[in-house]
């Protein structure tokens, strides 16, 4: 698992993790679990549940064709259902 630390530049830092992260290459940007419950998509960086709820909107600023709609909601959706959640939602489960 990864704590106290974050993702900047392509770098982990401060946290340790148990197991590999998530990092998917996709066709115009990376998708990746930065922290617990967090997922960073090119320049954006968002609680799983900001990623879902806030799908649309995002999708909209970065001007997606139809095809990468698809493509990252799908990546985003993985994560959301087997990357680590946040530390307040694995005590919540316990």
């Amino acid at each position: 698992m990864f704590y106290g630390g974050g993702f900047y530049g392509g770098v982990f830092y401060g946290g340790e993790w148990e197991t590999n992260p998530i990092f998917i290459q996709g066709f115009k940007w990376f998708v990746c679990q930065s922290a617990p419950g967090r997922i960073d998509a090119g320049c954006e960086s968002h609680t799983f549940e900001e990623w879902q709820r806030d799908w649309e909107a995002l999708a909209n600023k970065h001007a997606l064709t139809p095809e990468l709609r698809r493509e990252y909601k799908a990546y985003i959706d993985l994560i959301c259902k087997i990357g680590i959640p946040a530390v307040e939602n694995r005590r919540a489960e316990s």
